[in-house]
This record gives C-alpha cells, sequence and structure tokens, in this order.
C-alpha cells in the first residue's frame, strides 16, 4: 500500500515535491496502488518510486521524471507522457492504452506485454526497449527509434511506423501483416517466423535482415534492400519483387526451401 505521507506530499504539486525529493534523495517513494488519476504531475520527480498497480490513467505527466520507476501493472490510459524520461522503467504488463508518449525517452524500458493500443509513441526513444509481446496496435510510431529493441512477438497492425527505425531489432514471430513499411530501417534486424503478409515494404532497408520463415505472401518489396537478407524457408508467394537488382533475385532464389510460387520480378536484361 502507499505511504500516506508521501501521497500529501506530492499533492502539494510538483515544485514542491521536487524540493522534498532533492531534501530526502535516500527516500524511494511508495505511490503504489493509490488512485492519482487525472491528477497534474508534470515535470514532477518520481525516479525510483514504487507505482505498482497505480491508477495514472488522464493524468497530466508531462516532462516528468519516471527512471527506473516501478510501473508494474500501473494503469496509465490515455495518459500524457509527451517528453518524459522513463529511461530503465519496470513495467510488466503496463496499460497504455492511447497514452500520449509523444517524444518520450525509454531507453532500455521494460514494457513487456503492454497494452500501447492507439498509444502516440511518435519521435520516442525506444532504443533496447523490451517490448515482447505487446499490443500495439493502431500506435503511432512515427519517426521513433526502436534500434535493438526487443519486439518478439508484438501485434503492429494498424500502426502508423513512418521514419521509424528498427534497425538490429528483434521482431521474431510479430505480427506485422498489412503495415505499411515502406522506406523503413530494418538492416540486420531479427525477423524470423514473422508475419508480413500483404505488408508494404517497398523501398525498405532489409540489408542482412534475417527474414528464415517469414511469411511474405502478398508482400510488396519493390526496390527493397535485399544485400545479403537470409530468406532460408521463407513464403514469398505472390510477392512483388520487381525494381529489385537481378543479382539479388537470384541469390534469394538459390536459398533452401523458399516459396516463389507466382512471385513477380523483373526479368534479366538480354
Amino acid at each position: 500500500m502507499a505511504n500516506q505521507t508521501h501521497i500529501e506530499q506530492l499533492t502539494l504539486g510538483a515544485l514542491s515535491w521536487n524540493q522534498w525529493r532533492m531534501n530526502h534523495p535516500e527516500v524511494i517513494p511508495d505511490l503504489s496502488n493509490a488512485d492519482l488519476s487525472k491528477s497534474n504531475f508534470s515535470t514532477a520527480d518520481l525516479s525510483r518510486a514504487n507505482l505498482r498497480g497505480t491508477d495514472l490513467s488522464w493524468a497530466n505527466l508531462r516532462k516528468a521524471n519516471l527512471n527506473e520507476a516501478n510501473l508494474f501493472r500501473a494503469k496509465l490510459v490515455e495518459v500524457n507522457l509527451s517528453g518524459a524520461h522513463l529511461e530503465r522503467i519496470d513495467s510488466f504488463w503496463i496499460n497504455l492504452n492511447m497514452a500520449n508518449l509523444q517524444g518520450a525517452n525509454l531507453p532500455e524500458a521494460n514494457l513487456n506485454q503492454a497494452d500501447l493500443r492507439n498509444a502516440n509513441l511518435s519521435g520516442a526513444n525506444l532504443y533496447r526497449a523490451d517490448l515482447s509481446g505487446s499490443d500495439l496496435r493502431g500506435a503511432r510510431l512515427r519517426m521513433s527509434n526502436l534500434s535493438q529493441a526487443n519486439l518478439i512477438e508484438i501485434q503492429l497492425s494498424g500502426a502508423d511506423v513512418s521514419g521509424a527505425s528498427f534497425r538490429m531489432a528483434d521482431l521474431r514471430w510479430s505480427h506485422l501483416s498489412l503495415v505499411d513499411l515502406s522506406d523503413i530501417e530494418l538492416s540486420h534486424a531479427n525477423l524470423q517466423g514473422a508475419d508480413l503478409k500483404q505488408a508494404n515494404l517497398c523501398g525498405a532497408n532489409l540489408d542482412h535482415t534475417d527474414l528464415s520463415g517469414a511469411d511474405l505472401s502478398r508482400a510488396d518489396l519493390r526496390k527493397a534492400n535485399l544485400s545479403d537478407a537470409i530468406l532460408t524457408g521463407t513464403n514469398l508467394q505472390e510477392a512483388d519483387l520487381r525494381n529489385i537488382p537481378w543479382l539479388f533475385i537470384m541469390q534469394i532464389t538459390l536459398q533452401p526451401e523458399t516459396n516463389f510460387t507466382s512471385a513477380l520480378w523483373d526479368q534479366p536484361s538480354t
């Protein structure tokens, strides 16, 4: 349960709270299981705070410091976390449905199995964050940094990822069917077993990307960079491989157990 003294101190406002934190650096605030919904904690220092099970739905946490906070099973529906710092947070099973995380700093954050449906993560820094098993359907990830992130088995259908970077990200068994990944940075990413049916990968950078066992049936791969990509056992049935250099097409066709049934590609010029 939350420490009532800590709750009362926090409700005095961010300015008073931050001064109290500076005066008591050894104290780890206990705000667990408290109902703090609709509160204004903009710019508040909540670093290392115990927020397990805390309800922060519809709260204003703009530019707040939540570094290393414990947000296990916290509820943050439609919370404003734009510009907030959430480095190395522990937030297994957190509910961030429709939350505003635009420009938030989340490197190495633990967002395992988080509910991020329709959340705004545009411009967010998720470098090496753990989002495995998370639901990001309908989320906005425009220009976000997901390099080296753990994205195993994520749900991403209906998400806007334009301009995002997935360089060296782990996307094994992820659900990316129908997602627009055109011109996206996916070099050195791991997409083993991923569902990419009818995905738009036109112009995507798939240099050294592992697509073994992935389902790319009816995917649009026109102008994609497939240099040194691994496509062993990949399903490319009815995929569009036009405008890809013939040398890469030859390399792809030599990979074992790859399905090219009815795939389209340009014939070599004579």
